[in-house]
């Protein structure tokens, strides 16, 4: 039917960052370290967003491990943190 083929629009995310969380609720694939790098926050948010919370701290992890939080943005990934229970 007519209906089914219609789009859904999810708001509040990137295409990619919902991509990413789809493939990983069902497929179990986790994005790869440079997809975390350059959409950590938008990968957080979403995974947050629909409750995938082990994703959520393997975005969190990563970061961490890769050193991206420095004296020049602290206070943002500080803020961040604490608005998405990180």
């Amino acid at each position: 039917t007519d209906r089914l083929n219609r789009p859904v629009h999810i708001f509040g995310t990137s295409p990619d960052a919902f991509h990413h969380v789809l493939r990983y609720i069902y497929g179990g694939e986790a994005p790869e370290t440079n997809d975390i790098l350059r959409m950590g926050e938008d990968l957080i948010v979403t995974a947050y967003r629909f409750g995938v919370n082990s994703l959520k701290m393997q975005v969190e992890r990563t970061l961490v491990e890769c050193c991206v939080v420095d004296v020049s943005n602290c206070i943002d990934f500080i803020l961040f943190s604490d608005k998405h229970k990180c």
